[in-house]
């Protein structure tokens, strides 16, 4: 069973670095806006709603640091803006502006354009349905609170 696990996991990771590279190379924003790990910063707080910092860190898997960098990027772009937490004044959420929303829109249309366009065409009907499933599973297992093993 074990074995089985690990055989999937690699085939899995190499299967989702395949086509992260291909949506990648389908979808590059234009050198004069957003980087990717941008772009996905901006994607994950257009999903919340209103985010702060520290939870947009640990959706996006790196470190508050980092993401303040990001963020500070975003909101001088104009892609996002900073407002108190009504809820509790010490914290601060991130929104997504109209502008960040644009950018957004536009690249999504190439990148989920190029997959569901490759995924109409190649995969049957039961292949669909069974990738549609995966997408679920594959959410849930990186949300998984497992600690990798040393």
């Amino acid at each position: 069973m074990v074995q089985e696990a690990t055989d999937t996991a690699v085939a899995l990771s190499r299967a989702m670095r395949a086509l992260r590279g291909r949506l990648r190379a389908e979808s590059q924003p234009p050198t004069d806006e957003l980087t990717m790990p941008q772009l996905l910063a901006l994607w994950s707080i257009r999903e919340a709603g209103a985010i702060s910092n520290a939870a947009l860190a640990q959706a996006e898997h790196v470190r508050h640091q980092t993401m303040n960098e990001t963020v500070a990027v975003l909101s001088a772009g104009g892609y996002v803006v900073r407002r108190p937490d009504p809820a509790d004044a010490r914290r601060v959420l991130i929104e997504v502006t109209p502008e960040g929303d644009e950018v957004l829109d536009r690249v999504v249309a190439a990148r989920h354009g190029w997959l569901a366009e490759a995924i109409e065409k190649t995969l049957t009907p039961a292949e669909r349905e069974v990738l549609a499933s995966s997408a679920e599973l594959m959410r849930r297992l990186a949300g998984a609170d497992i600690s990798a093993p040393p």
